[in-house]
Formats: structure tokens, sequence, C-alpha cells
């Protein structure tokens, strides 16, 4: 089950901003590029595969829902989705891995508004204006549409990383137009926590 958590009233994140230039030097690694696509390949399936079904078992998922995956990379998690049934599902990424992964910055989404029920993320250290990220996915979510946070919150995300996650809080404080579902613990490639939103039907009031 998911656990709910009282959140403190002020809690923060401190950017390290090393610009578009920096995340691209990660992404079009050609020693990880090989590793993505080759050995951890069908690894980091089964584990997407895993989190999907057990986000469909909670009724947060369906073979129906209309799925972006942000910051995609080379579309394990895409993949995955497909795998557990969920098959209208795309990723996006500056570089593009077509088909799976279509060329995008989460920053400016290149989609109209209200065109998800289903967002995932395990990128969100990688935000350089983690309000600009979080915005974006709420303008492209449908009213009722959830989204998945996969974050790092207990230990230090990677050299790549735009910024460094204290809180929970400090996620669920930039997503103004969504209510908390939950939050619990996972061990996702480096995340240590999952988030879970639902961005209101009412829009942006309180709730």
């Amino acid at each position: 089950m998911f656990c709910l958590v009282a959140l403190p009233s002020i809690s923060f994140f401190i950017s390290n901003f090393g610009g578009k230039k920096h995340q691209l030097n990660k992404t079009l690694n050609p020693k990880l590029r090989r590793i993505w696509t080759t050995r951890d390949w069908e690894r980091k399936i089964s584990v997407f595969s895993v989190f999907f079904t057990r986000l469909k078992d909670h009724h947060l998922l369906t073979n129906h829902s209309k799925s972006l995956c942000v910051g995609a990379r080379v579309g394990q998690e895409v993949e995955a989705l497909h795998r557990v049934g969920v098959l209208d599902a795309v990723g996006i990424d500056l570089v593009p891995y077509p088909p799976l992964v279509l060329k995008g910055d989460f920053h400016n989404q290149p989609f109209h508004n209200d065109t998800f029920d289903f967002e995932f993320s395990n990128v969100f250290d990688h935000a350089l204006y983690p309000e600009r990220f979080a915005g974006e996915i709420e303008r492209t979510l449908i009213p009722g549409g959830v989204c998945v946070l996969h974050v790092v919150v207990k230990g230090m995300a990677d050299k790549y990383s735009a910024n460094d996650l204290y809180s929970v809080a400090a996620v669920v404080e930039l997503f103004r137009c969504s209510d908390l579902v939950g939050v619990r613990e996972v061990d996702g490639f480096g995340a240590d926590t999952e988030v879970v939103l639902r961005k209101r039907k009412g829009g942006c009031g309180n709730g």
C-alpha cells in the first residue's frame, strides 16, 4: 500500500545549474547508451514492469491510459508499459530513440494541453528548472490524470544531477494543480522514493 505522509510546511532543494549541455553529456555518452541498449535493456524493462503492474493493481494506470515517460533516454520504461498492456505510450528526451522516444525538452513538452492520462519520470533531479518540469507535466495531463515520479530523497543523486532534493514536500509543492495520492519507498536505479500525484479535476484551487 501507499503511505500517506504529513509534509512539513517548509522544505527545499538546491539547484546546481549545469545547463542543457551538461544533461546531454549523459544522454549522448556512447558507453552509457551501449549499456542501456544491451546489458541493461531487459533488466530495466523487468523492473519498470513490476512498478507499472503495481500501479495498475492500484487503479492508477490502465491498459487504456494514454501515457508519457518524461526524460526516457532509450525508452526502457516505454517498452515496459507496452509489455504490461499499456500500448498508447511514448517517451520524450533531448535525444530521440525512435520509435519509443521522441525528441522533446521536458521543460517545454511538445504536446497540447490535457493530452495524457498518465505520466512517469525518474529524472526530476535532472530538471534545470523544476517549476517548469512540474508545470509541463500538469499542463499536459488531463484533469484527473496521474503523475508518478521516482526521486532521490535519502541518497545522493548522480554527477549529472541539476538539483538536490531534501524532502518529498519540495516536489509536492511544485505541483500546484495536483493532490498527493501517496508516497512509498522504492529501489529504482538510484531513486529511493515514489511520489504519486493526481491532477485536480477542478483546476488549481485548493482541491
